[in-house]
This record gives C-alpha cells, sequence and structure tokens, in this order.
C-alpha cells in the first residue's frame, strides 16, 4: 500500500532533487483523497493521470514537484 511507503519516505520526498514520482492509485480506495494530499504537502502536484487498461477506476499518476515562483 502506498501509505506505509509514504510514511517511510518523508525524506526522499522532501529532498530538493526529486523532480516527480508515478503511484498507481485506485480512485475508490478510502486513502486516495489523503495520499494526493500528502504528496501535494511535498510540493507535488498531478501532471498526468492514465488509466489502467480494463480498470476503471485505477489510474497511473504522474506527480511532480512545482517549482517555487
Amino acid at each position: 500500500s502506498e501509505v506505509p511507503f509514504l510514511a517511510g519516505a518523508k525524506e526522499t520526498l522532501s529532498d530538493k532533487t526529486l523532480k516527480g514520482i508515478i503511484f498507481e492509485l485506485d480512485k475508490k480506495d478510502k486513502n486516495y483523497g489523503s495520499i494526493v494530499d500528502q504528496l501535494n504537502g511535498f510540493g507535488l502536484s498531478i501532471k498526468g493521470e492514465y488509466q489502467v487498461p480494463n480498470e476503471k477506476t485505477l489510474f497511473n499518476i504522474i506527480f511532480y514537484k512545482v517549482s517555487p515562483a
């Protein structure tokens, strides 16, 4: 699950050299909103969503670091 991964990846997700990450997420999962919110909190925003073939709610989601203005 992504939840334990996020808990253990705080240092990596905070790294200023990180440019992006991809997650396979089920939009119907009870943790979906929390996962996206946590990634947003690390400065990552959704840049693309690609539905997994034959899976109505499963998506490969690309997150990129938001560049400071």
